[in-house]
């Protein structure tokens, strides 16, 4: 061992924490999926973990729905691996207990006692922080959130550094897995709160989330937490051109490793057609998607959308068959769809061809055969993360 290798467990030592590493392969960033195979398209499939993430645009765009989103599905995912965990210590045990030996038997205490440790702490947790006092509960059952196990904060007279020491607490437990804040501009920063209103004031909450970024980005690390933020969009009236500015400063920006600009799109009917802006009763709407900074994936999906239904939520189908039809797992010739299998062949069910007339009718074969319909997601998850 060289004198710079014995500095580096030296350091390690000190810190108690493999701070110092040999190769970049340790850089593994997990992601936590959107239900939209386009939206995972995009992003490679979901927003980081260990990250702080950003969803911002006007209102009504779709941002606090894309979060929702990401909340049902960290649920999910958060509790398949608990229970692998639990399963794994377990099958561990299992095959220690046939070896009746000293050895065997002081694995296995150890074992019992992580397994009572994970039980009491059970899989990892939301944290919604609901500043703007908005939930809507039933819309995010809809989406697919588990509204029973999420931890929800509504602040009532807190300034902007309470709640964000509150959320940097939470996260510092290492069991929360997720944690959103809705909405940045709706923190009012401690110097402004008890002002009155004809009290001229400047800088806002960028001083409380410069020091909020600084601090929660190693707890995120360490405990593999995400972060959201959704913010909105002001008009920059200081530039002659009418760009756009979100609140929160220049630090929140840099410290954010994704952000997805969100926009509202086109309704649409129940079918998925498209009306026009004065639809009276649109079934739904597109949501446009535009990464506008990305630091844990290449840069080269910039612009898609997901489809939103007002009564079913986020069309998974619909969206699977339009990114199907770029990666050529799906074949439209006029009017008629085919699945195609791994040699870009039309599929075979039962001895008839996969082909169908109009895209609903496509639909409609999917949702009736659940075998079929994950085979093309589980093909579209391997073809998103390539």
């Amino acid at each position: 061992m060289n004198a710079l290798q014995t500095k580096m467990a030296e350091i390690n030592k000190k810190f108690k924490a493999d701070i110092i590493n040999v190769g970049t392969d340790i850089i593994k960033v997990a992601k936590i999926p959107f239900s939209s195979p386009m939206a995972n398209y995009m992003t490679y499939g979901g927003i980081p973990v260990g990250k702080i993430t950003e969803f911002y645009g006007g209102e009504g765009g779709g941002k606090t729905t894309s979060a929702l989103d990401i909340v049902g599905n960290a649920q999910k995912k958060f509790q398949q691996v608990y229970d692998d965990e639990i399963a794994s210590i377990e099958s561990e045990i299992e095959v220690l207990q046939e070896k009746d030996t000293k050895d065997a038997k002081n694995k296995i205490t150890k074992l019992q006692d992580k397994l009572a440790d994970l039980e009491e702490s059970g899989p990892k947790q939301v944290v919604y922080i609901d500043a703007e006092q908005t939930l809507d509960v039933q819309w995010a059952q809809l989406i697919g959130v588990d509204t029973e196990s999420m931890i929800l904060v509504r602040p009532q007279e807190q300034t902007a550094e309470e709640i964000l020491q509150i959320a940097i607490d939470l996260i510092a437990t290492g069991n929360v897995g997720l944690c959103i804040l809705d909405s940045i501009p709706m923190l009012v920063s401690q110097n402004i709160l008890k002002e009155s209103l004809e009290k001229k004031s400047y800088g806002g909450i960028s001083q409380a989330l410069t020091t909020f970024c600084s601090k929660v980005t190693p707890h995120l690390v360490q405990n593999q937490c995400a972060f959201i933020g959704i913010n909105q969009v002001r008009e920059d009236i200081s530039s002659m051109y009418n760009t756009e500015s979100t609140p929160g400063g220049k630090m929140w920006k840099h410290a954010c490793a994704l952000r997805i600009r969100c926009k509202k799109d086109t309704y649409l009917d129940s079918n998925n057609g498209e009306l026009s802006s004065k639809a009276e009763n649109p079934a739904g709407n597109r949501v446009t998607l535009e990464i506008r900074k990305t630091k844990v994936c290449k840069p080269d999906r910039r612009l898609g959308y997901y489809t939103l239904n007002y009564t079913t939520g986020i069309d998974v189908l619909n969206d699977s068959i339009q990114l199907a039809l770029q990666y050529n797992l799906i074949y439209k010739g006029g009017s008629w769809f085919s699945i195609l299998d791994e040699n870009s062949e039309i599929k075979q069910k039962d001895g008839s061809p996969l082909k169908f007339q109009g895209i609903a009718k496509l639909i409609n074969f999917l949702r009736e055969n659940e075998d079929e319909k994950q085979d093309l997601l589980k093909r579209l998850e391997a073809c998103t993360n390539e």
